[in-house]
């Protein structure tokens, strides 16, 4: 588990990471490096991912799918993928594409890692 430059992975001790996305705009070309870097942060938490997007302001809808496609895979492996630290703006795109009724969203780290135990 290595830090990058668009992610940055933190070890919990009750098992699990956070991993804190370092972009500010989420553009299509970052959208494969940055799945491969929160996949492996999915992985050395087993399955269980917390996802810091405090210091996201711009996620396009490419973004939003990659959301989505990593929530699958920690289902897929028995884990947890929780996201919080939303702005208002992207909690409000959430809200009207009802991404927030399929993706497990809080609104900061302490109740992230609560819904991670």
């Amino acid at each position: 588990m290595a830090d990058t430059l668009r992610v940055k992975t933190e070890k919990l001790p009750t098992g699990g990471v956070v991993a804190t996305v370092l972009l500010e705009n989420v553009t299509d070309f970052d959208l494969t490096p940055l799945g491969g870097d929160l996949r492996d942060s999915m992985t050395t938490g087993g399955g269980k991912i917390a996802v810091d997007m405090s210091q996201v302001i711009i996620l396009g809808s490419a973004g939003l799918g990659l959301l989505l496609n990593l929530r699958k895979e920690a289902v897929n492996q028995k884990g947890k993928f929780i996201i919080f630290g939303l702005s208002d703006d992207l909690m409000g795109v959430m809200k009207a594409t009802k991404l927030n009724t399929l993706l497990t969203i809080t609104k900061d780290r302490k109740s992230a890692l609560a819904a991670l135990d």
